[in-house]
């Protein structure tokens, strides 16, 4: 299985209609995407740490401790750290 591209507060242009921007600041990952998105986080082991839709503009998801986590959302997967 291939490692998922990490994440150092980037933007991802999913489609045409759909822009999804991701970092992380003092512990918290911050979510800025153009519409209504399903997201999922997973710790790094596989196990579902946070599953929401998160409505259209910036989101800040407090992770439950420091390490690394895979986020996916929109058919897009980035490694995310803590």
């Amino acid at each position: 299985m291939a490692t998922p591209p990490m994440m150092t507060g980037q933007s991802i242009d999913v489609d045409d209609s759909e822009r999804l921007e991701l970092s992380v600041r003092d512990g918290v990952l911050v979510i800025n995407v153009t519409r209504s998105t399903n997201i999922k986080i997973f710790s790094i082991l596989g196990q579902l740490v946070l599953q929401r839709t998160i409505p259209a503009g910036v989101t800040r998801i407090k992770l439950p401790a420091r390490g690394i986590y895979i986020f996916k959302a929109s058919g897009t997967t980035r490694r995310i750290t803590v």
